[in-house]
């Protein structure tokens, strides 16, 4: 709880509350994420309201910032382990493939019809946004972007 007030009360990351910005809600995502994920690990790692809680708070995180597919690689193989580390062989597939793997799913899912619409409307398997959101053929202002 005191590393939560911390962060709740750190100038830091209060900063941002006074702009409309996607830090706001990223970082509340990353904190949803951390909670669900011990949440479910207190539950028994099973299919649970925790787990999709886990999946639906990482995917937004991956809609709101492309960069938050690092939180999701970073989470589902800590999710494996924390199944494998508890242990039983016979019940090691279902109990830790399964779930994990359709977390993982549903992070990847809300990205669908992104990529079906590059690749449909460009030709380009592409699913996130270009480095400078242009579109290919066009040329990208470096000397602005670097200003």
């Amino acid at each position: 709880m005191t590393a939560l007030w911390l962060s709740a009360l750190c100038p830091f990351t209060a900063i941002y509350t006074a702009a409309p910005l996607t830090e706001v809600l990223t970082l509340f995502c990353i904190a949803l994420t951390f909670y669900a994920l011990e949440r479910w690990r207190d539950a028994g790692m099973g299919f649970n309201r925790w787990l999709w809680l886990t999946a639906v708070a990482m995917a937004y995180s991956v809609l709101l910032r492309p960069e938050q597919g690092l939180l999701a690689a970073t989470v589902v193989p800590a999710m494996l382990w924390l199944v494998w580390r508890r242990g039983k062989p016979r019940r090691l597939l279902f109990a830790a493939v399964t779930p994990v793997a359709l977390a993982a799913v549903c992070v990847v899912l809300p990205l669908a019809p992104w990529l079906v619409r590059n690749w449909r409307t460009f030709h380009v398997v592409q699913p996130l946004a270009p480095r400078y959101a242009t579109i290919l053929e066009k040329i990208v202002p470096l000397g602005f972007q670097r200003w």
